[in-house]
């Protein structure tokens, strides 16, 4: 199943000059801001940094799964999306006092001051979106599991560091820098 893990670099190259509008590697390589035999490197060993898809995420609107397998998932039903909370015995409400407990230990440790101006019912909101915010993460992340290994696309261990960097929440910082560098050299022009 491993071969079946890897993915085709050559075939993201041209999703993602098509979805620029892009007809050459020598073009996208200015669009990226790299060099052309950065983008020959990428494309003869097969690998390519995940900063140059997460840029064009950014700029085109589409998401990574149509550079990364070339289809743009669906989005769960509400059937599907509810066959995905049913975590054993756990109920919603098992994650929202989870939550709450969570807050409670982050902002004794990290920020104590901030707690201790935090009423009972404050600290409790602030658990109940977190643990929401937990299980629709969780579901999200079994949905992709299931859709990525099912169809062979990844193997467990690539599944592994494919959902580290789709579900972190410090993703959308790490995509504004992005599209600060992207205005920075907007503003430069062409090098």
């Amino acid at each position: 199943m491993s071969d079946a893990t890897t993915l085709n670099v050559p075939e993201i190259l041209d999703r993602m000059k098509a979805a620029c509008g892009i007809n050459t590697d020598a073009n996208l390589a200015t669009h990226l801001g790299v060099s052309n035999k950065t983008v020959s490197s990428w494309r003869s060993r097969n690998s390519l940094p995940i900063e140059a898809v997460l840029q064009l995420t950014v700029e085109t609107g589409r998401k990574i799964d149509f550079f990364l397998f070339g289809e743009d998932r669906t989005p769960l039903s509400g059937e599907d999306f509810v066959q995905l909370f049913k975590f054993e015995d756990l109920t919603i409400r098992d994650f929202e006092i989870a939550g709450e407990a969570i807050i409670a230990e982050l902002l004794g440790q990290f920020a104590a001051e901030e707690l201790a101006f935090m009423s009972e019912s404050e600290v409790t909101e602030a658990g109940k979106s977190l643990g929401a915010a937990i299980l629709r993460t969780l579901a999200l992340v079994r949905h992709e599991r299931r859709s990525l290994l099912d169809s062979g696309k990844m193997d467990e261990a690539a599944f592994d560091e494919y959902g580290r960097k789709s579900f972190r929440s410090d993703l959308p910082h790490f995509i504004r820098a992005i599209e600060n560098r992207t205005e920075r050299r907007k503003k430069q022009g062409p090098q």
